[in-house]
């Protein structure tokens, strides 16, 4: 867990060396919980614009399997169990709406906001690190930094 390998006063790459050397030693390079046991495997879909409808949508997928619909800023995103996906996927397509993403991930159940620009930017780096390194296909976290944050970390 990354507040565990933490050390005030390190650097980027000790950071690195050290999440390196703990997952060697747990015997597991394939998979990475920065923060535990709370992230959930969901089929997600993402909708925009007039797609983006949730009453029509909840009518549409609500049997199939959807857990949950989320829609925010004329985006709509699908959630339900992973054995869901075809069966919502062949729904959306028979009544013509196309999705901008979809997939089998990893949801977190919980959200952290990085407040700090200097945090904000360790967890920046060491995201694109390890979405670098050749034996990972993929990296999912549950953390949102703020835009005006990410605009410091872009400016730096």
């Amino acid at each position: 867990h990354i507040p565990h390998l933490y050390q005030e006063g390190m650097t980027d790459i000790e950071f690195q060396i050290e999440i390196e050397r703990e997952l060697r030693l747990g015997g597991c390079l394939g998979q990475f919980r920065v923060t535990g046991d709370d992230m959930e495997i969901y089929m997600g879909n993402v909708l925009t614009g007039d797609n983006a409808d949730e009453d029509k949508l909840m009518e549409l997928v609500l049997d199939a399997g959807a857990e949950d619909i989320e829609v925010e800023d004329g985006i709509a995103e699908i959630w339900g169990a992973p054995e869901s996906f075809q069966e919502i996927a062949d729904i959306l397509e028979k009544a013509g709406i196309a999705c901008e993403e979809a997939g089998v991930v990893r949801k977190p159940e919980m959200i952290v906001e990085i407040k700090d620009a200097k945090v904000a930017g360790q967890i920046v780096k060491l995201i694109d690190r390890l979405e670098d390194l050749d034996d990972v296909q993929e990296v999912f976290a549950n953390y949102e930094i703020a835009d005006e944050i990410a605009d410091q970390i872009e400016e730096e």
